[in-house]
């Protein structure tokens, strides 16, 4: 397996805090909706929302990213783009 480049890794990094800055903000302000969201459940989400800035930075330097994508296969990927609601 090759070594992932800095880059790479740098970009993952980011996701990672992004998503976690993400999660913490929308799980002050909306709890359940944030958690289906998520897909997460209630423990994770308090536990989220408990860590400090120093904490999310830490979790987010694993070298993998910590979101999982949901598209199980390419026909909901046409499914989804089909009821596109036209933000992007």
């Amino acid at each position: 397996m090759k070594i992932m480049n800095a880059e790479i890794e740098r970009q993952i990094w980011h996701h990672n805090l992004s998503y976690l800055l993400l999660a913490q903000r929308v799980l002050n302000h909306y709890e359940d909706t944030a958690l289906f969201r998520l897909g997460i459940d209630k423990c994770t989400g308090d536990k989220l929302l408990q860590l400090s800035l120093p904490e999310l930075v830490r979790l987010a330097e694993r070298p993998e990213l910590i979101t999982v994508l949901r598209l199980r296969d390419h026909h909901q990927i046409d499914v989804l783009l089909s009821q596109s609601t036209g933000m992007g």
